[in-house]
Order: C-alpha cells, then structure tokens, then sequence
C-alpha cells in the first residue's frame, strides 16, 4: 500500500477510506494505518463502503474542492456507480 499512495500522501488534507464490496483489495484498517504513519496532519474517515465514502466527499467538499479516487478497477467502478455515471 505504501508504495502506492506514500508520494501521494502530502497532497491531501481529507481521506476517505473503505472496503471493495467484494472483499478485494487492502482493508480500511490497512489504508488509515499507512495515512496516519506518512501524515499525521490529515484528516480520515474510515467508511464501510465505497459508496458511503463517495457520499462523505460530496457532502465534506467545498465549492472549489475535487474528490479524487485512486485504487484499483473495482474501487474506481464502486465510485463511479456511486455517482450514477
């Protein structure tokens, strides 16, 4: 995980994590372990799914704010099923 999002880490102020739907991928757990390691300033909000996190960042971003969404294939088709796209 860390290899993957650690460059990342400093340009984000807001996390939101959660599991795949069909149990893939690294836990939430795993995820906000590595964030609070690498930044410790950053905000996090563990989720229980994907489209709950998605809800979150719609609800938690400002006008000028953007939700970015990285993982895998299955997390971006979560989001984007999520946002009716």
């Amino acid at each position: 995980v860390k290899p993957f999002i650690g460059p990342l880490i400093s340009d984000f102020n807001q996390w939101y994590v959660a599991p795949l739907a069909n149990g893939l991928g690294h836990n939430a757990s795993q995820l906000e372990s590595v964030i609070v390691e690498e930044a410790s300033g950053a905000s996090i909000c563990s989720c229980i799914s994907v489209s709950s996190a998605m809800q979150a960042a719609r609800e938690g971003a400002g006008k000028d704010d953007i939700i970015v969404v990285f993982g895998s294939f299955y997390t971006v088709a979560e989001a984007r099923a999520s946002m009716h796209v």
